[in-house]
Formats: C-alpha cells, structure tokens, sequence
C-alpha cells in the first residue's frame, strides 16, 4: 500500500471537522445558531 502522508491526514481531519461543524450548526437553537453563523 503507499505510505501515508501527513497533508492526507490533515485534509481528512479536516473535512472531518467541517462535516461536523455542520451537523452541529443544523442541530443548534438561538442564540447558539447566531453564534456558529458568525463565527464561520
């Protein structure tokens, strides 16, 4: 198998991290939401 690199790593966490901030995002109620929408 080829080796792993460590960029593939961190695009994988990455998206990890988006997908979640997203699924969190849509689950949140005021002000929490207003928050999460300005910050991003």
């Amino acid at each position: 198998p080829s080796p792993l690199h460590t960029t593939t790593i961190v695009e994988k966490c990455t998206l990890k991290l988006v997908d979640e901030y997203k699924h969190m995002l849509c689950q949140a109620t005021e002000p929490l939401s207003t928050f999460l929408e300005y910050i991003t």
